[in-house]
C-alpha cells in the first residue's frame, strides 16, 4: 500500500486512512514509529473529509512514507516486545533546562537555553550546557508569523536536546529523566508531536532519533520555573 502511493503524485483519502490504520496499530509495538505519524495525520486532515479528490503528496508526507517502508522491511524478521511505559526508575539520570525568549526580563543581554544535571529531589545541581541564541534567530518567523523568540514551547524543547549534544557517552543506554517548565512539551513528547507547532514538533523527532541511537529510554516531566536550586540555577545560567 505504501509503495502504491510512492508511485504515484497524488493520493486519496482512502489510502491514506488505509495505511494509516495499519501503521498506527505496528507503532504500538514499534515504539520508534511514533514519532513518523504526524505528516500522515496531516495530510488525512486536507482532505476534509472528502473521499472524492486527490491531493498532491507532499514531499514530507513522501520521506515518512519512504522510512516507513524501510521500517517495515526491517521489522519483518519480527520485533522486541516494548516496555510498558511507566514511571522512571531509581537509577535514571535527571537533567533540568530552562530557556528564555525575548519577553524574558533578561533580553537586554544575551539569552539562550541551559540544562543542569541533578539527583531527583533537585536540590543539588551542576551545569550541563548553555547555548545563546544568534539575534538572527530571535527576529525570524514560523509561517503563521510568530516570531521564534516569543515561541517558549520551541525554545525549551532545544534545552531537551543539550544533554545529549554535551554528553552522549553519559546517557547512552540510560533511563533519562528531562524535566522542563512547558506542559506542552510534557504532552507533546508522549504523542511525539506538538499540535500546530511544527517547529518544536521537529525539535521533539530529533529527540527521539537520538534516544533510539543513544539506547536511551527518556521521560519528560514538569518541573514549575524557579521551584528548587536546580531550576534556580538552569534559570539563571539561560
Amino acid at each position: 500500500r505504501i509503495s502504491t502511493i510512492l508511485r504515484s503524485h497524488f493520493t486519496n483519502l482512502k489510502q491514506l486512512q488505509e495505511v494509516t490504520g495499519c501503521l498506527e496499530n505496528l507503532s504500538q509495538m514499534f515504539m520508534f514509529g511514533k514519532g513518523f505519524r504526524h505528516n500522515l495525520y496531516l495530510s488525512m486532515s486536507e482532505f476534509k473529509g472528502n473521499e472524492n479528490i486527490k491531493l498532491p503528496i507532499k514531499r514530507s508526507l513522501r520521506n515518512d512514507l519512504v522510512l516507513w517502508r524501510r521500517f517495515l522491511h526491517e521489522c519483518s524478521s519480527g520485533l522486541p516486545l516494548p516496555s510498558r511505559p511507566g514511571n522512571p526508575s531509581p537509577s535514571a539520570i535527571y537533567f533540568i533546562s530552562d530557556a528564555a525568549g525575548s519577553l524574558s526580563q533578561k533580553s537586554e543581554g544575551k539569552i539562550g537555553v541551559a540544562s543542569v544535571s541533578s539527583p531527583h529531589n533537585f536540590e543539588i545541581a551542576e551545569p550541563v550546557g548553555r547555548l545563546w541564541w544568534p539575534k538572527i534567530f530571535l527576529g525570524k518567523k514560523d509561517g503563521k508569523g510568530a516570531l521564534f523568540a516569543n515561541k517558549s514551547t520551541l525554545l525549551e524543547a532545544v534545552g531537551l536536546l543539550l544533554p545529549f549534544i554535551h554528553l552522549p557517552k553519559t546517557v547512552s543506554n540510560c533511563e533519562v529523566v528531562l524535566a522542563v517548565d512547558n506542559m506542552a512539551l510534557v504532552y507533546g513528547w508522549k504523542a511525539k508531536f506538538i499540535q500546530n507547532d511544527i517547529e518544536a514538533s521537529l525539535i521533539l523527532r530529533c529527540l527521539h532519533v537520538l534516544s533510539v541511537r543513544l539506547g536511551c529510554l527518556i521521560h519528560v516531566i514538569h518541573a514549575p520555573r524557579r521551584s528548587s536550586f536546580a531550576t534556580i540555577l538552569a534559570d539563571d545560567l539561560s
